[in-house]
């Protein structure tokens, strides 16, 4: 058996403290579902049911504040939640509540990635893929944000400046074509482009 010792009251929470020196916290719903009081005693059950409760609350805590910071996959907020020692049930339950309102939406923080990357640099769409598949990205998702960003689409010109650039700093260097090849697939490039572009290199007169 467990006895209440004191009850703290924030503006965000209620805290229960009981005679084991333990301290949970969950909101104030909880607080008057379960109609705790100072000296009140609970069994086993009760305290586990207030422990699943608290465990429910700082889960979504923690999940919004890692929210707070940018937006994150769904993947990204599992494998987060998980090395903060919650319990998958409780992980999911937090997840699929906060998928309802909005918070997490793969599409959305697929396309906001993209964005930013291709606002860094140009790179190849199998490029976008492999890192948004790292971020646990549905190959589908990853489809449907690629194409509707427009990524899917490399302008030929833009591939061939970045290849020219590259080919300057390779110059007194051997197995320039298989370098400069292995570059542009690094970023993410389609090999028939980048034989197209090496090819119109060689046209245009620089040595490769």
């Amino acid at each position: 058996m467990f006895e209440i010792t004191s009850i703290e009251y924030t503006n965000n929470y209620v805290r229960v403290k009981i005679n084991t020196g333990e301290s949970i916290r969950f909101p104030y719903d909880i607080f008057k579902l379960y109609k705790l009081d100072r000296g009140k005693i609970i069994d086993h059950t009760e305290y586990q049911q207030l422990k699943d409760e608290s465990n429910r609350f700082e889960c979504n805590r923690k999940a919004l504040d890692f929210l707070s910071i940018r937006s994150r996959s769904y993947r990204e907020m599992e494998n987060y939640l998980f090395k903060k020692g919650f319990s998958r049930d409780i992980i999911k339950g937090v997840l699929s509540k906060l998928d309802e309102k909005g918070y997490i939406d793969d599409l959305e923080f697929a396309k906001k990635f993209i964005s930013y990357k291709m606002k860094r640099k140009v790179i190849g769409k199998n490029l976008l893929k492999k890192e948004l598949f790292r971020k646990g990205i549905s190959r589908e998702i990853v489809k449907r944000a690629i194409r509707e960003t427009g990524s899917d689409t490399i302008d030929s010109e833009e591939v061939y400046r970045i290849a020219k650039k590259k080919l300057e700093g390779l110059k007194n260097k051997k197995n320039r074509a298989s370098k400069l090849f292995y570059f542009l697939n690094q970023r993410g490039f389609e090999s028939e482009m980048i034989h197209n572009v090496i090819e119109r290199l060689k046209k245009d007169g620089f040595d490769i």
